[in-house]
């Protein structure tokens, strides 16, 4: 680059004089923003955080959840206890499962993060099963049959029903 085009800029074929004060302030700010924008992409990146929920015994937890704290993304393990989920390096990871205690994790710079829930008996109520949903039995308005499957199974049976038939009222 010559002098002459270092401080005159070409714009329709007309030579304008900017001065090389105006020049560096122009390259400047191309600069900034380039800078800019390539932070702005650092800051916002989304890491993909891998691993698995296991409990005291090491066995895997299916079924656990994993969410992003403050969000509303979240993820449930497989069938092995592990899980796959997209977060960035300053959010936090709670990890619950029926019958554990939940724990928050912050997620920091790592890529992997292995998980022990510890069991907890006193989070635990009666549960009931229905046909379509799981139920705390407190929270049931109809009527609730108990069955001892030891006595249950004393007998022969070829199916569910009849295990239950004469134990439960409104089972025939």
């Amino acid at each position: 680059m010559t002098i002459f085009n270092r401080f005159f800029f070409h714009f329709n074929n007309k030579l304008t004089y900017i001065g090389p004060i105006k020049l560096n302030l122009i390259n400047m700010k191309k600069a900034f923003l380039v800078v800019l924008m390539l932070s702005s992409s650092l800051i916002f990146a989304q890491n993909n955080i891998s691993g698995s929920v296991s409990d005291e015994d090491g066995n895997p937890v299916p079924g656990a959840t994993v969410v992003v704290v403050g969000t509303n993304t979240g993820v449930v393990t497989d069938f092995d206890g592990n899980y796959q989920i997209n977060a960035s390096a300053g959010d936090q990871l709670t990890f619950s499962s029926l019958g554990f205690s939940s724990q928050t994790i912050n997620i920091g710079n790592q890529n992997q993060i292995n998980v022990t829930l510890l069991t907890s008996v006193d989070l635990l109520d009666e549960v009931v099963v229905s046909g379509y949903q799981t139920l705390e039995r407190r929270a049931i308005g109809g009527a609730i049959g108990t069955v001892d499957t030891d006595e249950a199974f004393k007998t022969q049976v070829t199916n569910a029903a009849e295990a239950l038939q004469g134990r439960v009222a409104g089972v025939t």
